[in-house]
């Protein structure tokens, strides 16, 4: 496994979709490596309050992000392809109905994931638990509704990014008190009802305080944030 370090002046888990969307613009291998600082700002505090991860979709022009203390996934649109400084507020989501109602007591959300192409399919993490939630309107949060709920208390102890495998058969999130990335498969495509564990990757000689996950499009490199040492790692897998 190939591992490679980019130090970053940041302490923030929502950088880390950011810098995976600029490594595609800069170096076609996606590569951190090369990456400086566009210098460009999106400043959030007027509909969400301790922002966590996010979700840059459709072809980088749909921005989703997730709110911790504002308990809400609110929605940008980009009007220019990537450019935080186009970026104009849409929609917004209320999560209080859901988090801190079932196996995970607190609303602690993070975790983010937008189901690519469709944008018809959304996924919440909530520490130690997933909620799933159908966009009859594609990429619109106001026509969200509940469709799907596992815990993984017992699992995971303290995670915060999740990612899914295109084809929907892998769910992977980081785990910050275990020092692990957890890696779990469906029988069903995109349905967590069925996920179960399916190995893990330890990164406790690397890592402090991970907080942050993201792959390439085709899953051939791993990208993980740690708050602590302020640096995004890059990894590089045997295969997709």
């Amino acid at each position: 496994m190939k591992t490679q370090v980019r130090q970053l002046a940041t302490g923030c888990a929502v950088l880390l979709s950011t810098v995976y969307a600029m490594a595609a613009a800069t170096d076609p291998n996606w590569d951190i490596a090369g990456l400086v600082d566009s210098g460009k700002r999106l400043a959030t505090a007027a509909v969400t309050e301790n922002t966590r991860c996010m979700d840059l979709v459709d072809a980088d022009t749909l921005l989703f992000i997730h709110g911790r203390q504002s308990r809400n996934v609110v929605v940008y649109e980009l009007q220019t392809r990537g450019d935080l400084g186009t970026a104009q507020f849409l929609y917004a989501f209320d999560t209080t109905p859901y988090f801190g109602t079932r196996a995970q007591t607190e609303s602690v959300g993070h975790g983010i994931f937008v189901k690519r192409e469709t944008l018809d399919r959304m996924w919440l993490w909530n520490r130690t638990e997933l909620w799933a939630f159908d966009m009859p309107e594609p990429g619109d949060v106001r026509s969200a509704r509940f469709s799907g709920y596992r815990s993984f208390a017992g699992e995971v102890t303290r995670g915060h990014a999740i990612h899914f495998r295109p084809d929907g058969r892998a769910f992977y999130v980081e785990d910050r008190d275990q020092a692990r990335v957890h890696q779990f498969s469906m029988a069903t495509p995109w349905d967590i009802e069925t996920i179960v564990p399916d190995g893990q990757l330890d990164i406790s000689a690397r890592h402090a305080a991970v907080r942050g996950l993201e792959f390439n499009p085709d899953g051939t490199v791993m990208y993980l944030l740690d708050t602590e040492l302020r640096e995004v790692q890059q990894y590089g897998l045997g295969q997709a």
